[in-house]
């Protein structure tokens, strides 16, 4: 019996969602406000480099209504970002770090913004550079911060492709976050007890890494 609990003890902590690159994704609940310093972070496995390889973002489908996504970027397959201080696309500033993410391996990662203009990430617990353009602030969409996607509630589109999970999103020093071990709305509660549990869409597969 014993030996049996161990079992399911380590399937249950090795299991992930697949997110597909087509309508999977969780909405966290958690929105911007105005004049936001927000933190984004968690752990990857990424293969595809496609230009909507999406990690998170705040974006209801409108091209007024945008604020920031953290994605893999295309052909490049390394961390970039994407700032909007006014909602419209026009607004976009793009920021792409020196760190390749679509390898196939295991990444941690955590990107800061700081309102005014301040961005910075580390890797694998390493400092990294960059070059690019930041918005000196973000649009208070009032949209829900996505993970998995670039786009916030029912609509889809922008979506990330591979293994998502020990999520990290604080937004003016309160965080939110998920382990995200399984593909059904349990995986994905607020283990800060803050109440911003993850709603998971589309039907998503399982793995066990």
């Amino acid at each position: 019996m014993f030996a049996s609990r161990m079992l399911m003890s380590s399937i249950s902590t090795n299991k992930r969602m697949v997110f597909d690159g087509v309508n999977n994704k969780v909405d966290s609940g958690v929105a911007l406000g105005a004049n936001a310093d927000l933190t984004i972070g968690g752990t990857i496995i990424a293969t595809a480099t496609a230009n909507n390889n999406l990690i998170t973002g705040d974006f209801d489908g409108s091209t007024n209504r945008r604020a920031f996504f953290v994605s893999v970027e295309g052909g490049t397959g390394k961390l970039s970002v994407i700032t909007n201080g006014v909602g419209a696309g026009g607004g976009n500033r793009f920021y792409t770090f020196d760190a390749v993410m679509a390898d196939g391996t295991e990444h941690s990662f955590e990107v800061v913004y700081l309102n005014g203009g301040t961005l910075t990430a580390t890797v694998d617990g390493v400092t990294v550079t960059g070059s690019g353009s930041i918005a000196t602030s973000l649009y208070n969409s009032g949209n829900s911060i996505s993970v998995g996607s670039s786009v916030s509630g029912p609509g889809v589109g922008g979506h990330y492709t591979g293994l998502l999970y020990n999520i990290l999103i604080k937004v003016n020093g309160t965080a939110t976050r998920y382990r995200g071990y399984g593909n059904q709305d349990g995986d994905w509660l607020d283990t800060t007890g803050g109440g911003k549990n993850g709603v998971v869409n589309g039907s998503p597969e399982v793995t066990y890494i």
